[in-house]
């Protein structure tokens, strides 16, 4: 039992067991366990998944289920350098106990050598970290918290016997890091099971939710002339798209535009063509090239509206 072997004194364990992926949506556990608001409010799941299909139990394994992890690590396991699946940003609690960080940003440079690193036959035997640049070390302890940036490359000591709480999640300002590691998970032939779960069906969810948001936001703001006779601001003014997020759902759109190109010159019976298809929920999105140029018009609309109102 896990738990008989946790409680054991480090001196009198055989083996370093280090637990980093369980997850337990769907277990009475998850009543005890909350992101924090910060995560909750900007994690593409949580905002864009339907909440009618993220199952619990039968067929769970239907939905990206990765905001609720429990780790449990013995005093002196090691975890290796790594980023997380799509670069995911990661929210890490630490309930009790010391780990210790070593991050390095995910520059041109590090990017490089960890690719490097990881198709090397030299992997386990290779330090990465004498070819990563500033390399920064952290400490978390018990009752702190620590947002791990997306990209960047990390490994973990646990210095004594630790509980953590943590989760991963992808949000509008990193997507361009998303898109970059996904290829190079895909370029370094990463096992699917390692990889972010239904990446490119969660990819469809948020561009249809972009397009319901901005699409109420012109219907307000037409709703809003048509009663106040253009004497007042449109509440919808509040939806304020940062140049990140514009940027974001950019390069979201590029990025399905390329699952797009699949389905337009892929023969059905390849595998790329079958796991393009596959990816669109058609639940919500009934023709996937018509919401993207709808989409990526909301954008160019936005954005010439933008440039008019400082020009005056």
């Amino acid at each position: 039992m896990w738990a008989d072997y946790f409680e054991t004194p480090a001196s009198k364990r055989e083996k370093l067991l280090n637990v980093i992926s369980l997850e337990i949506t769907g277990t009475p556990l998850q009543a005890m366990v909350e992101a924090p608001l910060m995560v909750r409010e900007n994690d593409w799941v949580e905002r864009d998944w339907p909440l009618n299909r993220r199952p619990c139990h039968e067929d769970a394994n239907k939905w990206p289920k990765v905001q609720r992890y429990v780790l449990m690590g013995v005093q002196g396991a090691f975890t290796d350098f790594h980023i997380d699946f799509a670069a995911t940003l990661v929210y890490y609690h630490v309930v009790w106990g010391h780990k210790r960080f070593l991050f390095a940003p995910p520059t041109s440079a590090n990017l490089a050598a960890y690719r490097a690193w990881t198709s090397s036959a030299r992997q386990e035997s290779e330090w990465l970290g004498y070819a990563l640049q500033n390399l920064t070390r952290v400490d978390i302890h018990t009752g702190e918290t620590m947002l791990i940036p997306a990209g960047w490359i990390h490994a973990v000591s646990t210095l004594e016997d630790t509980l953590v709480i943590g989760g991963n999640f992808l949000t509008d300002y990193q997507v361009s890091m998303h898109w970059r590691i996904e290829e190079m998970e895909v370029a370094t032939h990463v096992p699917r099971k390692f990889r972010f779960p239904h990446l490119m069906r969660l990819a469809w969810y948020v561009a249809h939710g972009w397009y319901e948001r901005l699409e109420s936001v012109v219907e307000d703001e037409d709703h809003q002339k048509d009663v106040h006779d253009h004497k007042h601001t449109s509440n919808a003014c509040a939806m304020v798209l940062t140049p990140r997020v514009i940027d974001g759902i950019q390069q979201l759109c590029k990025r399905l535009g390329a699952e797009i190109h699949k389905l337009e010159t892929q023969a059905p019976s390849s595998k790329a063509y079958k796991a393009a298809h596959e990816a669109v929920p058609r639940d919500v999105v009934k023709d996937p090239k018509a919401l993207l140029e709808a989409l990526r018009a909301q954008l160019e609309a936005r954005t010439t509206m933008r440039k008019r109102r400082r020009r005056r």
